[in-house]
């Protein structure tokens, strides 16, 4: 709830995230942010301003919070590897296309229709995960695993006082599908790249035909969530 509470009332003067973080019963402390204004009377913000809620939803953190990791198998040498977000990451590996096999015996280009297959077989396989609407039971001496509606999250067995959750939440899922997304991110990456480097010249992204191609499909299931917007009806 927070960051779209945030986004509705960013704009109101003396309005601290970490206050209301702690009205919706939220570490304040992780959103505390500077945001004082400059007394030149021009508006200006004295320094870099930190947005509390994009700083800390980067592909790498949604990542650890998924269901899980988009991993491709190189259709030249079979070998499998988990797809990095626009470049792979390792040091030997560095500069080295997300669309290249990291085989040092194979680096082929993986064709772009193959990794769009992929992906597409990837969100399917979310929304089946989602919809099969299976509760487990948090109580370790029960764990009872149920498709049945519960009432007020009471598990269904017959003396367990234990709570139920659901395997796959919304918020889980929705942040798998902002993972995936991320993937082929383009802006979002550079705009990364520019906060840890910002006198580095950015490169030129090759690929990117490729890669705004391909979150073309993640964007369309995004849009259809209603837990990634803001209703004001």
């Amino acid at each position: 709830m927070l960051p779209p509470i945030t986004r509705l009332i960013e704009h109101i003067e003396g309005i601290e995230v970490d206050f209301v973080a702690q009205c919706l019963g939220v570490d304040g402390k992780k959103y505390k942010y500077a945001s004082n204004v400059g007394n030149s009377g021009d508006g200006e913000y004295d320094g870099d301003v930190a947005n509390p809620v994009i700083k800390t939803e980067t592909t790498q953190s949604l990542q650890h919070r998924a269901i899980a990791s988009l991993k491709i198998i190189c259709p030249h040498c079979d070998e499998s590897y988990e797809f990095p977000e626009i470049y792979h990451t390792k040091k030997d590996l560095k500069e080295l296309q997300c669309n290249v096999c990291p085989n040092k015996d194979c680096k082929k280009y993986i064709p772009d229709a193959y990794i769009q297959n992929r992906v597409q077989l990837f969100l399917k396989q979310l929304l089946n995960l989602y919809y099969k609407g299976s509760y487990k039971c948090m109580e370790p001496s029960c764990q009872n695993a149920s498709r049945q509606l519960v009432y007020n999250n009471k598990c269904l067995v017959t003396g367990c006082k234990g709570r139920v959750k659901a395997e796959i939440s919304e918020q889980v899922t929705n942040d798998t599908l902002r993972y995936l997304q991320g993937l082929f991110n383009v802006n979002k990456y550079q705009n990364e790249q520019s906060l840890k480097q910002p006198k580095l010249q950015q490169p030129q992204i090759h690929h990117k035909e490729m890669l705004d191609e391909t979150k073309v499909y993640v964007d369309e299931f995004l849009t259809r969530s209603k837990y990634n917007k803001v209703d004001l009806s």
